[in-house]
């Protein structure tokens, strides 16, 4: 096997370890399993030095053409993956602001109400001696 095809191999073995990682990303998003979440971006964080280092020895042997035509359809549905985490990250983020809102909204009224029916000598016991 040549140095060449070992290092498109190594290339692609690393590209499809950053699609696993973030497909069990975007599920953890679906799940709000954060530390899940924060992990598989952690693993890809390391896994961003193996790919440089690989795509330099594959470039070094190839074309940009000839590398465009390998990897570009293995680039676009990692891009497209990680779009789709974006996305869910930031719908997810969406609805708890919507329901914090809603708490403070309810908190707001809860504070109301109480001012409305407290005493307005403070309530509890008073002493009189």
């Amino acid at each position: 096997m040549s140095i060449n095809k070992s290092a498109e191999e190594r290339l692609f073995g690393l590209y499809a370890e950053w699609r696993h990682l973030s497909e069990v990303e975007g599920q953890a998003i679906t799940e709000g399993q954060w530390c899940e979440m924060e992990r598989q971006q952690n693993l890809k964080e390391q896994l961003k030095t193996q790919i440089l280092q690989a795509t330099i020895c594959v470039t070094e042997t190839q074309t940009p053409a000839d590398y465009e035509r390998s990897f570009r359809p293995v680039v676009d549905e990692l891009i497209m993956l990680e779009t789709r985490n974006h996305e869910l990250l930031w719908t997810r983020r969406q609805k708890v602001q919507r329901e914090m809102e809603e708490v403070t909204c309810s908190r707001r009224q809860l504070r109301g109400v109480h001012r409305a029916y407290q005493s307005p000598h403070g309530g509890g016991w008073h002493s009189y001696s």
